[in-house]
């Protein structure tokens, strides 16, 4: 992974996905303190985890892509700069027994962090609300509808872009959490 890639930040305050296009890119953005940090294309939970994956362009041009692979058993969402190297990765909460599955949180990983994406609220369907944190102490908070992330700090924007997307959409497998359920025996 290049450097520049890890040290990309999103900077303090309220970030949020808006939607700017129907067809044509960019249909979404990454909006923080009314400037354009990333632009994307489809907002899809099957584009990134069957598709060709979701296209990101930062504000200097640089491309990213968010992906998945598979990863103990589950499909995780991975930010794959334009080199194809990672740039942050998320994978499913560990149950008790060891095995990877839908427990209600997830991890976050970057080249210098390690996040852990908690649902704050419970109810029927998706969390609306959730906590990043890193070692017990509060990063963030995002929520699903308004997708948006609040963080009173700078944080790495690979970081922010999977919170974003995993708090509206989840993963495969996650039938605990509302997302559709498969199976891969």
């Amino acid at each position: 992974m290049t450097k520049a890639a890890a040290e990309r930040r999103l900077p303090p305050g309220t970030a949020g996905v808006e939607r700017v296009g129907r067809l044509r890119f960019p249909i979404y953005r990454l909006v923080a303190g009314g400037r354009t940090i990333a632009s994307m294309g489809r907002y899809s939970w099957f584009n990134v985890y069957f598709g060709f994956g979701q296209p990101v362009v930062l504000d200097d041009g640089t491309r990213w892509r968010v992906k998945s692979i598979e990863y103990g058993g589950s499909l995780c969402p991975v930010l794959a700069d334009s080199s194809n190297h990672r740039v942050a990765m998320a994978t499913p909460g560990v149950r008790e027994g060891g095995r990877m599955g839908p427990v209600g949180y997830y991890g976050i990983d970057g080249p210098d962090y390690g996040y852990r994406l908690n649902a704050a609220e419970r109810g029927l369907g998706r969390p609306g609300r959730w906590l990043l944190t890193e070692h017990e102490q509060e990063v963030a908070v995002v929520t699903r509808r308004p997708n948006e992330i609040n963080a009173p700090g700078e944080m790495p924007l690979g970081g922010a872009l999977l919170c974003l997307m995993l708090a509206r959409f989840g993963m495969p497998g996650d039938a605990d959490l509302g997302a559709p359920r498969f199976r891969w025996d």
